[in-house]
């Protein structure tokens, strides 16, 4: 009897001949799918496993967005039966499967080889695979590609492949077996010349041809953008407002529920606005990029696009202004919000295992496309009454190999740590995001609710991210693992921070740049931001919180010297023996004097300088006596290039470098010569570490280029 479980997870190959290629027609795998099925079967006889169903046809899991694939490796024929009188009751049970595959059109995949109740399965693009029974993951009791069936049963739950390739940053673990990730999972590579299997079915054809919504460059001015709108239909002639509701607003426009004119198909219709859209800082690529990512995507995870339209008339339930740019999507009938469903069941690790795999295949595919969503979380996606989870709001989806996106438009609390310290979009922003999503269902907790606020990254409070992994690890023990490969606390850069100009941080920040370290900045632009958001967190870790400090893992470090000291040791960078290292401590004392002598010029409660006669006075004093003669005569002294070390920089030379770069500003600022035209070895020293190749990304962004000094200062010299 053929029994068809729509929970139930198996892969194996497909009927090779005897060269061990897979045959190139596509229904010809089906029929050696079939037959492979009855070799099968004959096989769980020949064992004496007297289960019901002794050759099932299961779905593939297609787990990780990629569909089945034609094995390349020959099977092993060491376990097959010897007798070939197998064949012969196998044929009517193949012609049986092959009907039941034709006329439901699904893959047909069964077991080739069972052994000892262990299923193996050839593939060039899986490899070491863990199975999830029940909230336990197990890891394979054999080498390389076998799944593994620890009972007369399979899972009924799903497997993860592990092995996959791991972004930099996230540590093996703990499992007696290669490293198995959610973040790994979701951005796996599959060879582009891999064979299908068969070509997926395509999705219904819609009601509404797309319209060309690609090509001509991009344009910031919003007649540009209405122009490009007279290409397109209207979306009245097409669309009924009459009875239109209200479903929802995304990161750019609002979401109304509406009828098509043909057939009165309900449709989802989302409403941009340009002159909003321009108001919010977004330009023309930005706004047409979400129709033209849903157009390239089509995934059953991923909200369907049917038509891009224009609407020049006002809208119902919109308060913005015509015209507008107008999506028209798939209605998603029978459906809430994933975070209704979390508020109603709590706790529900259940829940994660549904809903897990559906937005890891989604979010893959897009990752194949070269997309990143950059905006997962609860709202975001619909589960509808047949467990289906649908992703939606693609607004703030980017290109991978796009500039660095806008910061300022995502979900603060589910910011990925490369997110919040400006690198580059990658497909770890959605993983670190599905992480903590996972937190949530097995917990129950929502993230701005441990946080208290929803103005921080989650990975900014680190209690908080260790109470979130310990308790997801506690309910469900396989999911908490997973969940601990993508966001262990040690694995999260190391966070600096200070205020939101050069000053004393340009030091840390040029030592990251030069060590190729990744940090997180955080930049502090008011007081509340410091005192009533980073610091009562800083308290926790160091009852002396103060700006600047370094937070590396379980490690705070708060004052200057201190900071810069303990930089030195991570990095081996304060000397390589005791005089040495002596010698950079008071490189490093000394040079503070240096800044503080600064301090008490720019910053009126120091000194007068309260007017820009008195500043012009005590500045041209200063330019025309720098305090660098100490500093020359330490190189005349030691020798080298450097002031600590004949190899390299050190973290004196890193202070020194600093205050130098800003006396020569603030003598360009009263129009003074060079302060370093008398102090020839500080002068090559200057030019020398400004010439380090490793700093140049550094001098060349927009960090170098803040003010010296904050808002307190004189604005003669910021």
């Amino acid at each position: 009897p053929l029994r068809r479980r729509a929970s139930s997870v198996a892969v194996a190959p497909p009927f090779c001949g005897r060269s061990g290629a897979a045959r190139p027609s596509a229904h010809q795998p089906r029929l050696g799918a079939a037959v492979a099925a009855a070799i099968g079967a004959a096989q769980l006889r020949k064992q004496r496993w007297q289960a019901p169903g002794l050759a099932r046809v299961l779905r593939c899991a297609d787990f990780g967005g990629v569909y089945p694939r034609e094995w390349a490796q020959k099977p092993d024929r060491s376990r097959q039966p010897e007798s070939s009188w197998l064949w012969f009751p196998g044929l009517a049970f193949a012609l049986a499967v092959a009907w039941q595959a034709f006329h439901n059109w699904t893959d047909v995949l069964i077991a080739l080889n069972i052994v000892s109740f262990l299923i193996q399965c050839y593939s060039p693009t899986w490899e070491d695979t863990g199975v999830l029974t029940g909230d336990t993951l197990q890891t394979p009791q054999s080498s390389h590609r076998l799944v593994v069936a620890t009972d007369h049963k399979l899972s009924e739950r799903l497997f993860l492949c592990v092995n996959w390739r791991l972004p930099s940053g996230v540590s093996a673990m703990a499992f007696g077996a290669p490293c198995c990730g959610l973040q790994a999972a979701i951005v796996r590579q599959t060879p582009a010349d891999a064979p299908l299997l068969r070509q997926r079915p395509q999705p219904a054809r819609p009601e509404f041809p797309v319209h060309s919504i690609s090509g001509g460059a991009c344009s910031s001015t919003a007649s540009a953008a209405g122009s490009k709108l007279q290409s397109l239909g209207a979306l009245q002639d097409r669309v009924s407002l009459h009875c239109a509701s209200h479903l929802g607003s995304g990161s750019l426009g609002v979401v109304l529920l509406a009828e098509g004119l043909r057939n009165g198909q309900k449709l989802a219709v989302k409403a941009i606005s340009l002159k909003a859209a321009k108001e919010a800082g977004f330009d023309e690529c930005q706004l047409w990029r979400e129709a033209q990512i849903l157009k390239e995507v089509q995934h059953p995870n991923v909200v369907r696009l049917l038509d891009v339209l224009a609407c020049w008339d006002h809208l119902p339930h919109v308060n913005s202004e015509p015209p507008y740019l107008c999506i028209v999507m798939e209605y998603i009938a029978e459906s809430e919000p994933l975070s209704n469903v979390m508020r109603r069941n709590g706790a529900s690790p259940y829940l994660a295992e549904k809903v897990l795999p559906q937005l890891a295949r989604a979010l893959s595919r897009m990752h194949q496309l070269g997309v990143v969503h950059r905006d997962v979380w609860s709202e975001n996606v619909l589960l509808d009454d047949s467990g289906r989870a649908v992703l939606v709001d693609l607004g703030s989806a980017e290109y991978i190999g796009g500039k660095p996106a806008v910061n300022s438009k995502l979900n603060i609390p589910y910011m990925s740590p490369e997110a919040a310290q400006g690198l580059r979009q990658s497909p770890g922003d959605d993983s670190w995001a599905l992480g903590l999503l996972m937190t949530e269902m097995v917990t129950g907790v929502f993230i701005a609710d441990r946080l208290g606020r929803s103005d921080l990254p989650m990975h900014y409070n680190h209690t908080q991210l260790a109470a979130s992994l310990s308790e997801t690890f506690a309910a469900a023990p396989g999911l908490g693992a997973i969940t601990r490969q993508v966001k262990m606390p040690g694995t999260t850069p190391i966070e600096m921070g200070y205020w939101k100009i050069r000053g004393l941080g340009s030091v840390m920040r040029m030592v990251f740049e030069y060590k190729e370290v990744k940090y997180t900045d955080f930049q502090v632009d008011s007081g509340d931001k410091w005192f009533a958001g980073r610091k009562p967190e800083i308290l926790k870790m160091n009852p002396l919180a103060n700006l600047p400090y370094v937070v590396d893992g379980d490690t705070c470090v708060c004052q200057t010297n201190a900071v810069l000291m303990y930089l030195g040791d991570k990095y081996s960078m304060n000397g390589s023996d005791e005089k040495s290292k002596r010698r950079n401590t008071e490189l490093l004392c000394e040079i503070y004097d240096v800044r503080n002598g600064m301090v008490e010029l720019v910053y009126p409660f120091k000194k007068v300088n309260r007017t820009k006669e008195e500043f012009d006075v005590s500045a041209a004093t200063l330019s025309a006596s720098p305090p660098f003669a100490k500093f020359e005569a330490c190189l005349e002294f030691y020798g080298g290039d450097w002031f600590v070390s004949p190899d390299g920089p050190c973290m004196a030379d890193f202070h020194i470098w600093e205050m130098m770069d800003q006396h020569k500003l603030l003598a360009e600022k009263v129009g003074k010569e060079n302060v370093l035209a008398t102090f020839p070895k500080c002068k090559a020293f200057y030019d020398r570490f400004r010439a380090l190749p490793s700093l140049q990304k550094f001098f060349a962004s927009d960090t170098y280029t803040m003010p010296c000094n904050n808002a307190g200062a004189t604005p003669y010299f910021m």
